[in-house]
């Protein structure tokens, strides 16, 4: 009776011993899988961008959460919540930033930075589902955003002043 017990413990083990490491063999099969389509899609990625600023004449684009080359930092303030990515024209002929809000009242925000800054506020618009703003200074700067589904896009659009 011994060994039935054993055998009959055995029969019980073994396909369990199986089914753990079918499990985790799916596990790494999906890891490396996982893996594989992250670099794909990264590189896919890379190609368009490379292929978009040839086209284009030497525009830069960013979709990493941060700014566009070139883009004025020390001269144009911006907000630092939902940074999407942006574009600038070959030369610093001008820059286009993408930011994803909670809220439209943060493009008040914005042109408060802005006219911190030394910029005159030219006009401002704001109501729950849109805004516009327009400031002038070291650079030309308009503000858009307008209520998208469950958030608000805001765009800023900079191109050189006067002065520059």
């Amino acid at each position: 009776m011994d060994a039935m017990t054993s055998r009959s413990k055995l029969l019980l083990v073994v396909p369990a011993v199986v089914a753990a490491l079918t499990l985790t063999g799916c596990s790494v099969v999906d890891n490396v899988v996982d893996g594989a389509v992250g670099t794909a899609q990264e590189e896919l990625g890379n190609g368009i961008r490379d292929t978009v600023d040839q086209a284009l004449g030497g525009v830069g684009v960013t979709t990493n959460g941060e700014l566009p080359p070139g883009f004025p930092t020390e001269d144009v303030p911006t907000i630092t919540a939902g940074l999407v990515g942006g574009g600038s024209a070959p030369e610093n002929g001008g820059w286009v930033v993408q930011y994803t809000l909670d809220d439209i009242a943060q493009l008040e925000e914005a042109g408060t930075l802005l006219a911190d800054a030394g910029y005159t506020q030219v006009m401002q618009n704001v109501d729950a589902n849109s805004g516009i703003g327009i400031y002038t200074g070291a650079y030309n700067v308009m503000l858009v955003a307008s209520a998208e589904g469950d958030g608000t896009t805001m765009r800023y659009l900079v191109t050189p002043g006067t002065g520059q």
